[in-house]
């Protein structure tokens, strides 16, 4: 058990220092200098001028969160999937992360309803890449302004 947990450290360990840093990790070096700051206050600014402007004129839509763990087949990705077409059938647009697993779903269960889908990706140094169901996407470098922008098209249905 011991050399079970040291093992997974190691590993855990090595593939820390071999990632690159992404921009979320960057923010809490105490190194960072004000340059540094101004830098990635503009590069946020951008993340959420883009959002705004890609997706200002969606009315109608839901946004659907989920993991990207899961695989066509599974229950909840099916499950994903059939509300993404229900709620295409219902004149809504879906939005989701634009990654795989319950996203993917989601916006697959859009395009088979016949509806929009939407994605809001992030920018991760590996793992996460945009679904093939996406019809229009727009990639974050940071969590929070893709959280915002989530959230925001979310409140121009009401």
């Amino acid at each position: 058990m011991i050399t079970k947990i040291i093992f997974a450290i190691i590993i855990h360990h090595h593939n820390l220092i071999n990632m690159k840093l992404s921009n979320n990790q960057d923010f809490l070096n105490p190194e960072r200098t004000i340059a540094d700051e101004i830098r990635d206050t503009h590069k946020a600014q951008a993340d959420l001028w883009q959002g705004v402007s890609a997706f200002s004129a969606i009315k109608n839509c839901v946004t659907v969160y989920g993991s990207a763990r899961f695989r066509e087949g599974d229950k909840y990705y099916e499950l994903a999937r059939a509300m993404g077409k229900e709620l295409a059938k219902h004149k809504f647009t879906v939005m989701t992360g634009g990654g795989p697993g319950v996203m993917e779903a989601a916006n697959r269960g859009a395009k088979e309803g016949g509806g929009l889908s939407l994605g809001c990706n992030i920018i991760l140094p590996f793992e996460q890449a945009p679904n093939l169901y996406v019809d229009r996407m727009v990639s974050f470098e940071f969590f929070f302004t893709r959280k915002v922008i989530l959230r925001k098209i979310l409140l121009h249905m009401f």
